[in-house]
């Protein structure tokens, strides 16, 4: 009798071999997938932060040229260097919490606590 039942035992060890291969190669590869989205989703923000800081710098280059209104107080240009100053160090920060952030999570995927 045991001969019989290592039969059945022996093919059902060779399935679960089989199966696990199979979900590790379809873990592998949907790993590399999600990276290749995360490349692609990078060079897109990138791209984008790229146009928003240079639309900043234009805009302000033409709000520096433009001429003060008759009437109007404007503000001193100390006021309007320490605003810009303080926003560019606010958006600074904001990315590097991002990447940071972005940073861990990817660290989490590929290193799951839990197997």
């Amino acid at each position: 009798m045991p001969v019989e039942e290592a039969g059945p035992l022996s093919e059902r060890a060779q399935t679960d071999d089989s199966l696990r291969v199979e979900r590790e190669k379809a873990d592998h590869a949907l790993e590399e997938e999600l990276a290749a989205i995360d490349e692609i989703a990078d060079a897109v923000i990138s791209r984008a932060r790229a146009r928003a800081d240079a639309v900043v710098a234009a805009t302000r280059t033409k709000t520096d040229r433009q001429p003060a209104l008759p009437g109007a107080s404007a503000p001193s240009p100390t006021i309007i260097e320490t605003e810009r100053r303080l926003a560019d160090e606010v958006l600074r920060e904001e990315r590097a919490d991002v990447r940071e952030a972005r940073s861990t999570s990817r660290c989490r995927s590929l290193w799951p606590l839990e197997q």
